[in-house]
């Protein structure tokens, strides 16, 4: 695997092997300095190219699938080099910007149609890349998966007596403090709530001083910070409403998969590929206002049996839709052995 080293994250290798991965961590640092995210991404992209090129070049015979996350037009060119090694484009993000220019989707169609298969991370992505004029036997939607051994149902006493929220009844926000997730909409309503929730935020971001100012002289608003990846379950946990309060076209956020397996009950916005992600499983909102959301939290805050229900309704979907089994499927589609 050949990505990006994360700024920021301490203790991060460069290089990270086992018996089965090899990951090759560029640096980046002096990229951190660009404020232009255009021509960053341009560098980013090159960067990965010429690192990638390398490699296959050295180790090519060993090579014979390659799977590109995220979008760029050096994919195809990798393509066009190694004619006989298979190469899979896997989608993140919506790409909106496509409509707008004829020239870059152009580009974009030229990229896409060069490679082998694409895998959309949900029904929204599929359908923007279909209307650029791909082939829809070329596109198919994955599903991702959690770790059933590290993402399930725990005493939600225990985890907020762990987690120091004990005696609260929290709604969690967790995620990147961006404007477009929208913490800053939630931090609106829980200025507004007159009722005993505590609104506790985990991420780090744009937003964060912003929040910290706000929790200063507000009690019931919590500011968690960045959680370790090996306590996150224990805050989830520890929640009794988790809230995706998107303002954007949010593709799939992960959050909502591990808070399905953990049987939280969830509200969140109809953005993107929310919807379809958790289906009847949580609260959709159709629009990222203030009172529609409080609404919903308010209702759960009330009754019990709400919440029940949908925790019920969360673990079921997470058992059906997104079990490790989908790791094979996709293993499936990458080697060609599984059918579109």
């Amino acid at each position: 695997m050949i990505t990006l080293k994360p700024s920021g994250v301490k203790g991060v290798k460069i290089i990270e092997q086992n018996k089965d991965m090899c990951i090759f961590r560029v640096p980046q640092f002096w990229l951190e300095r660009l404020r232009i995210i255009k021509l960053r991404f341009v560098l980013e992209n090159s960067i990965l190219f010429f690192t990638s090129l390398a490699f296959m070049l050295i180790n090519g015979r060993k090579i014979e699938i390659v799977n590109g996350h995220g979008y760029s037009p050096f994919l195809v060119i990798l393509k066009y080099a190694f004619r006989n090694k298979r190469f899979i484009f896997t989608t993140h993000h919506l790409y909106n910007s496509l409509g707008r220019s004829k020239f870059r989707n152009k580009i974009v169609k030229w990229t896409l149609n060069g490679l082998d298969h694409i895998l959309a991370v949900s029904s929204i992505s599929r359908n923007e890349i279909i209307d650029l004029g791909i082939n829809p036997l070329k596109v198919t939607v994955y599903d991702q998966w959690v770790n059933a051994d590290i993402f399930y149902q725990r005493d939600k006493t225990a985890a907020k007596i762990k987690t120091a929220l004990n005696g609260k009844f929290v709604v969690l926000f967790m995620g990147r403090f961006a404007k477009e997730k929208g913490p800053g909409l939630l931090v609106e309503i829980a200025t507004e709530i007159k009722e005993d929730i505590y609104f506790a935020f985990a991420g780090a971001g744009l937003l964060e001083e912003y929040i910290k100012r706000t929790a200063a002289v507000n009690k019931r608003i919590l500011m968690l910070g960045k959680i370790a990846n090996m306590d996150i379950p224990n805050y989830l946990a520890a929640a009794d409403i988790i809230v995706v309060p998107s303002l954007w076209e949010d593709p799939r956020p992960r959050v909502l998969l591990e808070a399905l397996a953990m049987g939280l009950p969830i509200v969140a916005t109809k953005r993107g590929g929310i919807p379809e992600t958790i289906l009847n499983a949580g609260i959709i909102v159709n629009e990222p206002v203030k009172d529609g959301i409080k609404e919903a939290i308010l209702m759960l805050f009330r009754e019990q049996k709400k919440r029940e229900m949908y925790s019920q309704k969360a673990l079921k979907l997470s058992k059906i839709k997104y079990s490790e089994d989908n790791a094979n499927f996709i293993i499936g589609l990458l080697t060609g052995n599984e059918r579109y």
